[in-house]
């Protein structure tokens, strides 16, 4: 869970954040400490080995030394059985430094092992640099081994040499390094932490009328912090004019809506009254039609009615029922269009269903041509057109059709 302070990026409200206190300063001090003090122990560890070798060389020229000078008089004092000069030589040994067990001993059993004669400090039971050096004694003009002088070199003042050497190292490395890293924080600080927390700050404050930035006035010098408060003005820039054009948009946009809801309301209108006024012409022409049908066939029915009166009279001549039958088609066929016209006003309507069914073409075609017959003289002159070129239908199919 982020703290509001974490997010605020400062210590105290309203205050400045000292580089002490500082995330990045306090990462950056324990990151500076932490690699000083790997490469201190690094060359502590390069010097104290060398300082190791150069002690343990000291130690063997030591013991070379005691070894050239102080063999020949033990071997001399050893073969006189002199004691006392013994124990004063075997006490100067041991008072040398590093010097920790000086022990004289003589061959003279048979088998050849030596025996202590005089010895001077404590053996070591650890780490410790031994040796044996030979008692030369010059015997009636012959050099010969009548002893064997055990000495025993220690590392303790050695170790503790290095323990204070590398205690001073570390302190004076240390030191040196929390010095270095306070005030590679210091300029850190000053130079980028302090620059960024007032940057963080003033973009935190500002508004879009306080664009651009300006945190230096005027700056001392342009560095990569004027580089990165450049880029945050032309971000700044940038999303002013995204969100200036962004609202002129919306403003058109809410324009263009308004414009066309009015214009759509207009044209809703308008199909409104051509609506209402097809429909007042769609029922007008219904009316009108269905008064033109029954004005119609009254008159159409007389005349129907009277052209099958006068077929039936007795002194009516062939030729007469002829030209009756044609007017009896005639009407008949002006009646049958009524009733078309009234049912293509009933589809209009939607109220009726076409339906496919069987219908004598011969037929229909005799009775054009009887009823053109007469028109057709007295406009051409032509001859009369022979029925005979239309196939006559059979009773049984006259009947079907009339079931149909």
């Amino acid at each position: 869970m982020v703290t509001e302070a974490r997010k605020q990026g400062v210590t105290k409200p309203g205050g400045r954040q000292t580089f002490w206190r500082s995330r990045i300063g306090r990462r950056l001090l324990l990151s500076i400490l932490l690699f000083s003090a790997l490469v201190t122990l690094a060359i502590t560890a390069v010097d104290l080995y060398a300082d190791y070798q150069v002690g343990v060389l000291a130690i063997q020229k030591e013991l070379d030394n005691i070894q050239a000078g102080y063999a020949l008089p033990l071997g001399d004092s050893l073969w006189k059985l002199d004691r006392e000069l013994l124990a004063a030589q075997v006490h100067g040994i041991a008072n040398l430094p590093d010097i920790a067990d000086v022990e004289v001993r003589e061959i003279g059993t048979a088998d050849g092992s030596a025996v202590s004669v005089v010895s001077s400090g404590q053996r070591l039971s650890g780490l410790a640099e031994r040796r044996d050096i030979p008692l030369p004694c010059n015997c009636g003009g012959t050099l010969r081994i009548i002893g064997v002088l055990h000495v025993e070199a220690t590392f303790a003042n050695l170790y503790k040499e290095l323990y204070l050497t590398a205690l001073t190292i570390f302190a004076i490395e240390g030191t040196k390094a929390f010095l270095t890293s306070a005030f590679i924080l210091f300029v850190v600080h000053r130079l980028v932490t302090s620059p960024l927390l007032e940057l963080a700050r003033t973009i935190r404050n500002s508004t879009v009328s306080s664009w651009p930035l300006r945190l230096r006035h005027p700056p001392a010098v342009l560095d990569e912090f004027d580089d990165l408060v450049g880029a945050f003005n032309a971000l700044g820039e940038r999303l002013i004019q995204d969100i200036t054009d962004m609202r002129r948009t919306e403003a058109d946009l809410h324009r263009y809506k308004e414009q066309l809801e009015a214009t759509v309301q207009e044209r809703t209108a308008q199909l409104r009254l051509a609506r209402d006024a097809a429909e007042a012409a769609n029922r007008a022409k219904s009316a009108f039609l269905a008064n033109m049908s029954h004005e119609l066939r009254t008159p159409l029915n007389a005349i129907l009615g009277f052209s099958n009166i006068m077929r039936r009279e007795p002194d009516t001549t062939g030729g007469q029922r002829e030209k009756l039958d044609v007017i009896n088609r005639s009407g008949e066929h002006l009646l049958a269009l009524i009733n078309d016209v009234l049912e293509v006003a009933k589809i209009e309507a939607g109220r009726v269903q076409l339906a496919d069914a069987p219908f004598d073409l011969g037929g229909m075609m005799r009775d054009v041509t009887d009823m053109m017959q007469s028109r057709r003289r007295k406009v051409c002159g032509c001859r009369r057109i022979s029925r005979q070129s239309f196939p006559v239908t059979s009773l049984e199919t006259r009947r079907a059709y009339a079931k149909c």
